[in-house]
């Protein structure tokens, strides 16, 4: 079974204590740290548990609060609290094309310890203008998760590995009288940005086509193999879903999945359930696949997701910043996270997973002008020929005003 992120209580239990490699600012009084993130697959009570952790052994912070907000009004809500003077000590910048918005409001990160030694492949996201100013500090597997105990009900014994099979494996387990896909598709721009880097993944140039789709030099998407597979896909979990998927949140889908009432859940990562209260017989039985678009298994790779944070220069206690973002992207000494910095993220650098996801991301505004049209196709208002026509204007007015030549 393919995992994610390893579950922090575990971690905690056994995890040696060190001080931190940076040395942090030394402040008259302890200093509070605000961290602002959109959704990720970890609970916010993991999030509480692994700035506690910290705590105990750093005296020089009072407080490291993490807030959360949807993936829809993330950057629309830092764009307001950066015109009141108020943006967080810390925000998520996943990606460079997030980093170009954001960069001029971020500190240097360059000279930490996991600027210097983690993989250039991973710090791509991190850079501009030639230096490091985010740190990616958690990664995410994000797939189909499948219950295989309805799998084997419906006579399977293994995951599917292209679209044919799941498409076979759909009406195998509807004619085993079994629900198939729970979908949730409410917070709709994390359903956008999953499809569009899966079908981004498959191009013969990804780097060079999500350039091409920036510039808005795509030839007719009606017409591109990859976009027909990618709404084939989407198509397949609406026809086996659940109704009213734009009204299903992300925790209520896992909630229905966790209690085994359907047998898969799309853009969702392991992570996502390990921090839910269940038991090890359900764990044992999800295992995780890549998003299956293509009829060729070499093209259906995994999507690893990278989460990465920034200082800003708002913030109160930049040293003391720094220090605690070193200690969750090196995966060094104490830190819960170790496991995946140094074990996982090798593994799959080492076998060449590092798919354009890695690097990085659908720009969030492009994301945001398709999220209406997602919307009216989902819920079945409009034609795929009149989604992609809408979906080339999208594109069309992105270039015009957010195009960096």
């Amino acid at each position: 079974m393919l995992a994610g992120a390893a579950c922090l209580a575990l971690l905690f239990a056994g995890c040696a204590r060190v001080d931190s490699p940076v040395t942090a600012e030394t402040a008259a009084a302890p200093v509070d740290l605000k961290i602002c993130i959109s959704n990720i697959n970890m609970s916010k009570d993991s999030l509480d548990a692994l700035s506690s952790f910290y705590l105990e052994s750093h005296p020089e912070i009072n407080s490291i609060k993490w807030e959360i907000v949807s993936d829809d009004s993330y950057y629309n809500l830092l764009k307001m609290n950066l015109a009141s003077g108020q943006l967080p000590d810390i925000i998520m910048v996943n990606g460079s094309n997030e980093l170009q918005e954001w960069g001029g409001h971020l500190i240097p990160l360059g000279e930490t310890r996991a600027a210097s030694a983690l993989d250039e492949r991973v710090l791509e996201g991190s850079l501009w203008n030639s230096d490091c100013y985010s740190l990616p500090i958690m990664y995410e597997e994000v797939g189909i998760l499948y219950n295989m105990e309805i799998l084997e009900s419906a006579g399977w014994n293994r995951i599917p590995a292209t679209f044919q099979e799941l498409k076979t494996l759909c009406a195998d387990v509807e004619a085993a009288h079994r629900k198939v896909f729970i979908n949730s598709y409410m917070n709709t721009s994390k359903m956008i940005e999953s499809g569009l880097m899966q079908m981004i993944s498959m191009k013969k140039h990804p780097e060079l086509y999500m350039l091409v789709l920036e510039k808005n030099n795509q030839s007719r998407i009606a017409n591109d193999t990859e976009w027909n597979e990618l709404m084939d896909f989407y198509d397949l979990t609406l026809a086996y879903g659940n109704r009213r998927p734009l009204e299903i949140s992300s925790d209520l889908a896992r909630n229905y999945f966790a209690i085994g009432k359907y047998a898969m859940i799309v853009n969702e990562s392991l992570d996502g359930f390990r921090y839910m209260n269940l038991s090890q017989e359900m764990k044992d039985k999800i295992e995780i696949g890549p998003l299956l678009l293509s009829d060729d298994e070499e093209k259906n790779k995994m999507q690893i997701k990278v989460i990465r944070l920034g200082i800003t220069k708002d913030c109160s206690a930049p040293g003391e910043a720094t220090a605690f973002l070193d200690w969750l992207a090196y995966g060094d000494g104490d830190s819960p996270l170790r496991d995946i910095q140094r074990g996982k993220l090798a593994g799959w650098l080492a076998n060449d997973r590092t798919t354009i996801g890695m690097r990085r991301t659908v720009p969030s505004v492009m994301v945001e002008k398709m999220i209406p049209i997602w919307t009216r196709y989902i819920s079945q208002e409009i034609s795929r020929d009149v989604f992609y026509e809408e979906v080339s204007a999208s594109l069309q007015d992105y270039a015009k005003k957010y195009n960096r030549r």
